[in-house]
């Protein structure tokens, strides 16, 4: 028996010497390899770290040779280590584009020491330096095409998920002879406005969504007052058509006749015009009413849509926040992602947003859905739900058939429409008649020329596209970017997907589908899904008590307020400052019990939290333990059984 034991040992020893030295080999191996073949697996979910379909195409598509030019100053001792890591991590980027096409994509990095030639080089292609003044940092792309150029200035990490997407729009960039125009129709300053110094009005900058469009397209502000709209535009931007003359609509229906790409944005509450003399609720989007109904679209300007499994969380005062359903947030499941163009959209907030449908009856045949309303969408009158809080708002919301006047309740007796899908976004496409009987009349006191007269269509040359997107606030950069002022450069900083929501359609609808599936692949901000319906749930269960306490300490201030206001607080008399006191001390309790609820509110969503992200840390080590738990008990009872067998 012992001599058998000093063999198992003895066996035992040289089995795991020799698997020891098996394993040493391989991981040489290995590691000999991968010096010659580059194998690279993205697991992540939109593939952030490789290059899309989109990007691969337009490599390919490179026809003259471009060189890219990354001006980058990694020995710099001051330079952060996270922008280190970055640098690398764009180096690898590029080396891949390049591989896609190497033979004419061509890549050169520079490291732009103070007082050198590449230093000197990387100013004159107004790549920016930041930092110390006498060592600055660089990190900066030039792609050079001929005699053209295309510059980022800098590259900024925090926006990583936009890298693609910007390299890959400045190859296209730099090989445009001339760029497609893109008109903007509107009320507000998208493109922005000068200095006014007789009104003394401040210039106003132009919006982001101005200056992305811009990257790709020449941008034209077509004025109000205008009479046709210049043949050059391939795409017309309406915002917010309000105060529209029969004459400018004419116009635009002869520019959609003529097969020119309409981009219309309504809203039924322009939320960012609110506290402005001109803010009514039916004006902006009653003024086209007519195209509207010509075209087929039932649009009713004075519902407000929402959707509880959307809603996004606003505050509401005083540090407190709640769930509100009118602004909604959109995952991929509001997008129709079999367009290529929306194939990875989602994290788009549209606040207080409405919805149209198509009738059975438009020439419009063709509808692409872009952003779906579903049947669980319930809706709200815009005049009401803007003289509500949030909390009333949620409580009045009724089914969108119900929802037309702020009188109407959700009676069960009312007869319901017939079921029809309702969007919030799509495209149109068919052929189309114009609106009009006869062109319009020109004011006499004008003095243009009305052009329409000489080009006057009565039906479309060619199929007719509309894009009709029911919110404009959307647009504006309050809800979609925040700027950040990096030294002498101002930078866009993306809050959500709702600029590159408009610049994929844009693109895509003007043949720059390629472009567009690149800018789909980042998602720059992925919502804690589970977190928000803890959320939601927990607001729910205090929702009702809190409004009950808030009521009741309403009730106390009006009675104090009005006993103070009705009577001078010196010549009180007893029994009036006993009501005083009591209601004082009984609104201080209601106070304090108003605390307690909402710090159990929090309270419960915390340990909802904590005890998720508890179990994610645990389950991992815990399966780990268990297999070898499992692995052990097994070699062990195999060891015995060998024993047993001898003996």
């Amino acid at each position: 028996m012992a001599k058998y034991k000093q063999y198992l040992t003895s066996s035992m020893f040289r089995n795991t010497s020799a698997q020891i030295a098996f394993w040493i080999i391989i991981v040489l191996a290995v590691n000999i390899l991968s010096s010659y073949l580059f194998v690279r697996v993205d697991i992540t979910e939109d593939s952030l770290y490789s290059l899309s379909q989109g990007t691969k195409q337009i490599a390919k598509k490179v026809t003259v040779p471009t060189k890219i030019i990354f001006y980058f100053s990694k020995n710099t001792k001051k330079v952060p280590l996270a922008y280190k890591s970055y640098g690398d991590r764009v180096a690898e980027l590029l080396s891949e584009y390049v591989a896609q096409n190497p033979a004419k994509l061509s890549l050169k990095i520079e490291n732009p020491e103070p007082d050198s030639d590449a230093e000197e080089w990387a100013k004159r292609y107004n790549v920016k330096g930041v930092g110390n003044a006498n060592d600055p940092f660089y990190m900066g792309l030039v792609f050079l095409q001929g005699d053209r150029s295309a510059v980022l200035p800098f590259l900024d990490p925090n926006q990583e998920t936009l890298l693609e997407y910007k390299v890959s729009q400045s190859l296209i960039q730099v090989a445009q002879t001339e760029k497609r125009k893109v008109g903007i129709l509107s009320s507000l300053p998208i493109t922005g406005s000068p200095a006014n110094q007789m009104l003394q009005r401040p210039a106003v900058k132009p919006w982001a969504i101005s200056e992305e469009l811009s990257k790709q397209f020449q941008v034209v502000n077509v004025p109000q007052n205008s009479l046709s709209i210049p043949k050059d535009i391939n795409m017309l931007f309406v915002v917010n058509p309000s105060h529209f003359s029969d004459t400018l609509l004419y116009a635009i229906d002869q520019f959609v006749l003529r097969g020119g790409k309409l981009m219309l944005f309504l809203d039924p509450s322009v939320r960012i015009l609110m506290g402005q003399q001109q803010y009514q609720h039916a004006v902006p989007s009653s003024q086209f009413a007519k195209l509207l109904k010509h075209w087929g679209v039932a649009y009713d300007p004075t519902i407000i849509v929402g959707e509880e499994s959307r809603a996004t969380e606003v505050g509401i005062g005083q540090g407190n926040s709640m769930q509100y359903s009118l602004w909604q947030t959109l995952d991929k499941t509001a997008f129709n992602t079999k367009l290529p163009a929306l194939t990875s959209m989602q994290n788009v907030i549209l606040p207080e947003a409405g919805f149209f449908t198509v009738d059975s009856t438009s020439p419009l045949k063709k509808v692409t859905p872009l952003i779906y309303v579903t049947k669980k969408a319930k809706g709200i009158n815009a005049a009401l739900a803007m003289s509500q809080n949030p909390f009333q708002v949620e409580k009045m919301l009724q089914p969108l058939d119900l929802a037309k006047q702020p009188t109407e309740t959700n009676d069960a007796k009312k007869e319901k429409a017939p079921a029809v899908q309702r969007y919030a976004s799509a495209i149109l496409q068919g052929q189309l008649t114009t609106a009009f009987d006869a062109i319009p009349q020109v004011d006499k006191n004008t003095k243009e020329t009305f052009l329409g007269t000489q080009t006057e269509l009565k039906a479309s040359v060619k199929p007719a596209e509309i894009v009709i997107t029911t919110d404009v606030d959307f647009l504006s950069d309050v809800y979609s970017v925040r700027w950040l002022n990096l030294g002498t450069q101002r930078l866009m900083m993306p809050q959500n997907n709702n600029l590159a929501f408009i610049s994929n359609i844009t693109e895509f609808l003007n043949g720059l589908q390629s472009l567009a599936d690149v800018r789909s692949r980042g998602v720059i901000k992925r919502p804690f899904t589970r977190f928000e319906k803890i959320g939601k749930k927990a607001q729910i269960r205090y929702q009702a008590e809190v409004e009950r306490i808030q009521a009741k300490l309403q009730t106390l201030r009006a009675q104090l307020s009005s006993i103070e206001t009705q009577t001078d607080k010196a010549i009180l008399t007893s029994k009036q400052l006993e009501q005083v006191n009591s209601f004082k001390a009984e609104s201080k309790r209601t106070q304090t019990k108003l605390r307690e609820i909402r710090k159990l509110l929090r309270k419960d969503i915390e340990n909802e939290k904590n005890w998720i992200i508890t179990l994610n840390l645990l389950v991992v080590p815990l399966i780990l333990i268990l297999v070898a738990f499992i692995i052990y008990r097994k070699r062990f009872t195999m060891t015995d059984k060998g024993e047993d067998n001898v003996a």
